[in-house]
């Protein structure tokens, strides 16, 4: 239950998941919004600059990694079917974290799909506003 493409990828109406939105669940979006959009850190408002255009307008790759570590971790409490109190830390989550940073660094590598980590970032930072 507990695989990269569990939670990270959106589903259709079926609830078949959707192979080529990597990272685009809406619960990641939520998150994003909630906590580095909207939230008291003001990322947003950080963005811009002097003139008031806005500066490379795109979700930082550690906050994505981060933000799915957290939709892992109560998957993760309730994994077995009775619920196991996962704490959320570098402890219980630096794994899965340490996995989504290199997937993520892959995709900003991706060779095929030409400036696909940016696209993506960018896409959730539209997304999530």
């Amino acid at each position: 239950m507990l695989h990269l493409r569990d939670y990270i990828y959106p589903t259709d109406g079926n609830e078949h998941v959707i192979n080529n939105k990597l990272y685009e669940h809406p619960i990641l979006v939520a998150i994003l919004r909630d906590e580095l959009i909207s939230g008291p850190s003001n990322f947003h408002g950080n963005l811009y600059t002097y003139d008031g255009t806005i500066m490379f307008p795109r979700i930082p790759v550690p906050a994505l990694a981060l933000a799915s570590a957290t939709v892992y971790t109560p998957l993760a409490e309730y994994s077995t079917g009775a619920r196991v109190n996962a704490e959320f830390s570098q402890a219980t989550c630096g794994d899965i974290y340490k996995k989504h940073t290199l997937t993520l660094d892959l995709i900003h590598k991706n060779t095929v799909v030409p400036m696909a980590g940016s696209k993506l970032t960018r896409k959730l930072y539209d997304a999530a506003l």
